[in-house]
Order: structure tokens, then C-alpha cells, then sequence
């Protein structure tokens, strides 16, 4: 859920996903139709669908129990690198480190002051922990990422003014955290996007069968070429069900 979305938009949602589902089995014995409109509210409707499918592969292939192994959890659907490394780190306490933007923001300024590959910053954060000792440094080097570490960083008052390689360099420029490898591409305008477009169909949806009537307001503000092209798409990734004269959630 935290993917690509600000924490504050997550509480809600994580809270009535939680509350309803108890367990992978849980999940998996639900409706996809019924997690999607769980996920309201969060964008990026595919990860809900990734999420069902995922809890269906744990009661199949590991009798309902989250694996505990960097290579099984990156076999489950919709789980990479950072995910299975979070759960591995905050779930189990394992002694690894995780790499998103924030962390390699931290590493590029603080601790190398210069640009770093993805291997080298993943590399770097691995040397860092220690044992039994992974769960604090991974919520510490996060947490100053998304508070201090920010792309506009807070360094009056930061904790590690004095100890920041980027810092003793008086900021120097350009920013190495810029030039790294996780460092965001500039999205692409949201207004009047197919993102747009896939949200508001995929809302429509939620609240009732999507009819010819309820699509006039979209065909309005997209065209009836886009919406029939964005609709079709929904069906073939397993979003929707066409009927014969409407649309579902799958």
C-alpha cells in the first residue's frame, strides 16, 4: 500500500484491509472484486489485484504462511526487491537492508556524499547492519529519509548536520542524491492522463455496474475512442467483466 503513497492516505484503507482480512487465507477466500474496493482511495488499482493474487499463491504454495526467504517472497505476485526485503526486515527481523528513493537519499548525501548506483547503494546499506540491529537502523535510515532526507532536504536542526558527507562539502552542488539511480523521474501531468482515466472508470465500478449511461460523463471529458480503448484494456488485465450491456470489478 505504501508504494508510491504518502503514509497519511494509507492508515484508513490499511485499517479496514486488516480488519477484514485476518490472514493470506483470508484474502484468498474473498473476492478480487471485494479487494479492489477495499484499495479505495489509494491509486495504482493493479497493486490490489497483485495483492489478491498474492495471498492466493501463499495458501497454495506455502499452506497459508508467509515465507520467511528473499527468493520465495520475490516468487509471490507484485513483490520485488524492496518488498520482500521490508517483510524479511519488519515482519521476521532479519538482518538485511531495504532500498527505496528515501534510503538512497539518505546513503548518497549522508554517508557516501556522491551519486550511487543501485548496487552500490544496496551494497552500502548492507554493510550498515548490524546484527540484530536491522529493524532500528531500517526505520531510522526511512523515517529521515521521508522527514529530513526529503528531495528539498530540512538540514537546519538535522541530527546529522555534522556527520553528513554531502554536508561537509557545504552542499556542494549538484545534489548526489539527484544523480543517483532511485532518484524519481518526473511524473507526467495526472489531469486529463489514462491514469486518470483508469481511476475514474475503475470508481465507477466500485459503486455499481458501470452502464452506457454512467459512461457519458467520461466519453464527455475523454472521448468515446479513449474510453472504449481504456475499458477493453481493464477487461484484458482482469480488472473488469464485460456483460452485455455493462461492466463489472472481475
Amino acid at each position: 500500500m505504501l508504494q508510491q503513497t504518502q503514509a497519511s492516505r494509507v492508515v484508513v484503507p490499511y485499517g479496514k484491509m486488516i480488519e477484514r482480512f485476518e490472514s493470506p487465507a483470508a484474502m484468498a477466500s474473498a473476492s478480487q472484486a471485494e479487494v479492489v474496493r477495499l484499495w479505495q482511495g489509494l491509486g495504482y488499482n493493479s497493486r490490489a489485484i497483485r495483492l489478491h493474487r498474492c495471498a492466493a499463491a501463499i495458501l497454495e504454495h506455502y499452506d497459508g504462511q508467509i515465507p520467511r526467504g528473499e527468493r520465495a517472497l520475490r516468487s509471490l505476485p507484485g513483490v520485488g526487491a524492496y518488498t520482500a526485503r521490508a517483510i524479511m526486515v519488519f515482519a521476521f527481523e532479519e538482518d538485511v537492508a531495504v532500498l527505496d528513493t528515501n534510503v538512497s537519499r539518505v546513503l548518497s548525501r549522508c554517508v557516501a556524499g556522491t551519486p550511487l548506483t543501485r548496487g552500490e547503494a544496496q551494497s552500502l546499506a548492507d554493510a550498515m547492519v548490524l546484527p540484530g540491529q536491522a529493524w532500528r537502523l531500517n526505520q531510522a535510515i526511512l523515517d529521515h529519509g521521508a522527514t529530513r532526507c526529503r528531495s528539498v532536504p530540512v538540514c537546519v536542526g538535522c541530527p546529522l548536520r555534522r556527520s553528513c558527507a554531502w554536508a561537509r562539502t557545504d552542499f556542494l552542488e549538484p545534489d548526489p542524491a539527484a544523480r543517483s539511480a532511485l532518484a524519481p523521474a518526473k511524473q507526467a501531468r495526472f489531469v486529463g492522463s489514462q491514469r486518470q482515466l483508469r481511476g475514474q472508470l475503475i470508481e465507477l465500478a466500485r459503486k455499481d455496474r458501470i452502464t452506457s449511461q454512467l459512461l457519458r460523463a467520461i466519453e464527455d471529458g475523454f472521448g468515446s475512442e479513449r474510453t472504449a480503448s481504456a475499458l477493453a484494456a481493464l477487461v484484458d488485465e482482469g480488472f473488469l467483466v464485460k456483460g452485455r450491456n455493462s461492466w463489472t470489478l472481475a
